[in-house]
């Protein structure tokens, strides 16, 4: 592994020298074995870690005149290493130009950082603003999903890029295909053929530290198996997927890690269609895949029937699954529990579940922020949730933040991490939109360290991506970067209403959405009364349950998330918040801010 993950990749990107001398290498490669059993076994180098372990991802960079010496436990730590090396000599940064005997460290705090694509095997992309991904694992390897339709070479090139993208901030997970996993030819992801041909894909992407991950229909067992029925229930069905999962982990080998469903809601197909719940979904997969050493990794987003509180619905379905789901089973949620608005409230499931592996998702394609039309840079949201305080149940754990939740919280749940839904796609800049490469970039360098600020990491991504520009120009690219997110909120859905934009995710029409009770906004009030006795406030943990129920007390930005205010006599909201402001007062400061004809408006 060594070899192939590590002095290959270096190679290809003109790392690997000798000094003027001939005598030494300018760069030294270090693998260090985890423990004496490692160092006699060579287990070290036959195969990733799994679960992923921070600690042996982590490296060292030794810079001084002679060379420098790149040091990890695990191949991709070094391959880890090399970036950070390859991104200070972009930046131009001293220490690394002079070799003054400085010594980097570093180590990712969460275990798995996962891209996933929402890509269709009928070459569609759900949510994708920068182009289609020519999907057909049934044509051949080097021209699935990653590549341009320009010849075999162009594109396993292309796939080479990918992997040494994601590889390049930290990412070692990919789902290969959308969520929605029965809809646009994704219900024949399984099929032989398809397994077959995405074998040297999955091989390449393992090479630069990337596991993969399968995201199958639930009904695949008579989809691609002719089977009369999908019930787990059923032994048939029981053994289709034993065998097929064995199929998969047969052609990927140590590649392969896990299946990701989502059940029972938007049309998909789920436990709930045979009388079984969530829960039990979950552990029949994972007592399956436990045989291969791979994981379940279930999706808790859902839509309630009939008007029910989404938020209060999403809690409610998986309030439970602390002590009864299996160890290799993951629940991946949401930063909100509403859909990756402009702005929501910390989902409260992560302040809950203490005993199950949580995934934090993000979502980088900007699907309710302008489809990358709009400059929106999005490290600056998710480094506002990665701090939010959930206040722990446990003393004397009287702080948790999200952040550590996602790196595995109190009881260091193996699997958990911080997953972003994709915004790559056959661009040739990879994005569409130049500026939406920062939340590529910026959700891979907040998965490594999720207390980095948002303001430190657009700058970095503006020095390594318009390389040696004027100190004024990056402090003004920096600047437009780290105020775009509230700058869109103030123009679409300011305190916390959400949901102002019309079926298409794009054109702003708030009456589209009244019959979806989303913001409950009427001629004689707006938002969402969360905040009653056995409303979403409540099921917060106590202290912040408190905050987000009073009014006085609940944060500006998320009013309307939690409160309802009524027209008065005078025809204005009624309900004066903490600073003496009543509604449409707020709500008009809001948007002056961004007015551009308003002439003391600072942005």
């Amino acid at each position: 592994m060594i070899g192939l993950i590590s002095l290959g990749v270096l190679r290809a990107l003109g790392m690997c020298r000798v000094n003027a001398t001939g005598t030494a290498p300018a760069l030294l490669l270090q693998l260090q074995p985890s423990s004496p059993d490692d160092a006699i076994s060579g287990a070290a180098e036959r195969s990733l870690a799994w679960p992923p372990s921070p600690a042996d991802e982590g490296y060292s960079i030794h810079l001084n005149t002679l060379h420098t010496v790149i040091s990890s436990r695990s191949p991709q730590g070094v391959l880890y290493g090399a970036f950070e090396l390859l991104r200070r000599l972009r930046r131009e940064d001293p220490g690394a130009l002079a070799g003054g005997g400085e010594v980097v460290r570093s180590a990712p705090s969460a275990p798995l950082r996962h891209w996933d694509l929402w890509d269709n095997l009928d070459g569609s992309v759900e949510r994708g603003y920068a182009g289609p991904w020519q999907h057909r694992f049934d044509v051949a390897a080097a021209r699935s999903s990653v590549v341009y339709p320009l010849g075999q070479q162009r594109d396993e090139q292309r796939a080479h890029d990918l992997a040494r993208l994601l590889a390049s901030v930290g990412i070692n997970g990919i789902g290969w295909s959308n969520v929605n996993a029965c809809d646009h030819g994704n219900q024949h992801l399984l099929s032989s053929r398809n397994i077959a041909s995405m074998r040297a894909l999955v091989a390449l992407f393992y090479s630069y530290g990337i596991h993969s991950f399968l995201t199958p229909c639930f009904d695949s067992p008579q989809i691609v198996g002719g089977l009369f029925t999908s019930n787990p229930q059923v032994p048939e069905v029981k053994a289709w997927w034993a065998k097929k999962i064995e199929e998969v982990a047969g052609a990927f080998g140590d590649a392969f890690r896990g299946l990701v469903f989502k059940g029972n809601t938007e049309g998909q197909p789920g436990p709930g269609s045979h009388g079984m719940s969530q829960l039990q979904g979950a552990n029949f997969f994972a007592e399956l895949l436990e045989e291969v050493g791979a994981i379940c990794i279930w999706r808790a987003f859902s839509h309630p029937e009939g008007g029910v509180d989404q938020a209060l619905y999403q809690f409610q379905r998986f309030e439970n699954w602390d002590g009864e789901a299996r160890w290799n089973v993951a629940l991946k949620i949401k930063n909100g529990p509403y859909d990756f608005q402009v702005r929501e409230p910390v989902h409260s499931l992560f302040g809950h579940l203490s005993n199950t592996s949580l995934i934090l998702e993000f979502q980088a394609a900007q699907e309710y922020f302008g489809h990358a039309k709009h400059l929106v840079a999005l490290p600056s949201q998710w480094s506002s949730y990665l701090g939010f305080d959930l206040s722990s149940r446990f003393p004397p754990y009287n702080v948790q933040t999200l952040a550590q939740v996602a790196s595995g919280g109190i009881g260091r749940m193996p699997f958990s991490g911080i997953a972003a839904v994709s915004n790559i796609g056959t661009s040739r800049n990879w994005t569409g939109h130049v500026f939406s490469a920062v939340n590529t970039y910026g959700f891979g360098r907040l998965a490594w360290t999720p207390t980095t600020p948002a303001a430190d990491i657009m700058r970095e991504w503006v020095e390594v991506t318009f390389p040696r520009s004027s100190s004024y120009a990056v402090s003004v690219l920096t600047r437009m970067l780290q105020r775009s997110w509230e700058v869109y909120e103030n123009y679409t859905s300011s305190l916390g209403w959400g949901f102002a934009c019309a079926a298409n995710h794009y054109d702003l029409d708030d009456m589209d959405r009244r019959r979806h009770t989303d913001h409950r906004a009427s001629a004689t009030h707006i938002g969402y009364p969360r905040n009653a006795g056995g409303g979403y406030a409540s099921t917060y943990n106590a202290k912040v349950a408190a905050r987000f129920q009073s009014i006085e007390q609940c944060p500006e930005e998320l009013l309307l998330s939690f409160h309802q205010d009524v027209d008065s006599e005078m025809g204005d909201y009624n309900v004066m918040h903490n600073d003496g402001k009543i509604m449409m007062q707020m709500i008009d400061i809001t948007i002056s801010l961004w007015n551009p004809f308003v002439v003391t408006a600072p942005r």
